[in-house]
């Protein structure tokens, strides 16, 4: 007997089912939900108007992404979620506040505003400030943190830098968007201490 004319071996448990499967349903995704961010820390309101203020604060400028573009909103959103509860409670009521003050001046939440609207709220509270001294009223010291932040994150995102690196630019130093890498000295006095 040939070997093409041998019987098929006995089934054997690692064989069973083979050539039995059944179709698996793939599920799929719709493509406008690829890349889609779910807020983590802020509410969907105060996403919105975070990523309004983010526009009006940075809007792109002479070819340069701004903070739409950059992720600021989405990043600001995790970094804020890990931050201290003081920043935590500056962010959630501020933008809360900002809401509030536009629906009371325009009769529109601050993430539906219009440019001129959106300066009307946020322009009594811009101060200039030192660096580290921010304005002591509260809704001042919110408005001027946000944008200080807001500027930073943008100015420190990979978008930000891959604009400066193809201009010719040196690459900048990162202050918020490093990559995260394992602490290992903190790991390792965990083994120790075992």
């Amino acid at each position: 007997m040939s070997a093409a004319e041998a019987p098929a071996p006995a089934p054997v448990p690692w064989t069973l089912g083979i050539g039995q499967l059944e179709s698996v349903a793939i599920p799929t995704t719709e493509p406008q939900a690829v890349g889609q961010f779910d807020a983590v820390f802020f509410r969907a309101e105060q996403m919105a108007t975070l990523r309004r203020l983010c526009s009006v604060m940075l809007p792109p400028i002479a070819g340069r992404p701004g903070a739409l573009e950059c992720g600021t909103p989405e990043f600001l959103d995790v970094f804020i979620g890990e931050s201290d509860e003081d920043i935590r409670q500056l962010y959630q009521t501020g933008l809360d506040w900002l809401s509030a003050e536009s629906m009371k001046a325009f009769g529109v939440v601050f993430g539906k505003t219009s440019d001129g609207q959106a300066d009307g709220v946020l322009r009594p509270w811009l101060r200039t400030w030192m660096a580290d001294h921010l304005p002591t009223e509260p809704r001042a010291h919110f408005v001027n943190a946000v944008h200080a932040d807001i500027r930073l994150a943008t100015l420190n995102s990979p978008a930000w830098d891959r604009i400066l690196t193809s201009d010719g630019h040196p690459p900048a130093e990162k202050l918020y968007w490093l990559p995260i890498e394992p602490d290992v000295f903190h790991f390792d006095v965990k083994q120790r201490a075992r």
